[in-house]
């Protein structure tokens, strides 16, 4: 598993990317906190070293895709976007 520096990388990188694709700073970092050990779980050493360019790499890749769903139905979409969507 990561050191604590990795840990802290890979949590600042993903939380850098929701702030980006969101534009939300107002999220959950004990969730996040809750999470990452398992998601670190599922890549070996060798990818946890390479994960951060990784996930950059597919936040940039889906951007549109990842950035019009929260903004439809994440937290401070209008009502009327929701109900129009369904």
């Amino acid at each position: 598993m990561a050191d604590d520096a990795g840990r802290d990388r890979i949590l600042e990188a993903a939380e850098q990317i929701f702030v980006s694709l969101t534009g939300h700073t107002d999220f959950d970092r004990d969730l996040s906190l809750e999470i990452l050990p398992v998601v670190l779980m599922c890549l070996s050493s060798d990818e946890q070293d390479g994960y951060v360019r990784q996930l950059q790499a597919f936040a940039e890749t889906n951007r549109e895709r990842l950035t019009t769903p929260y903004a439809r139905y994440g937290p401070g979409a209008l009502p009327r976007m929701r109900a129009a969507a369904t």
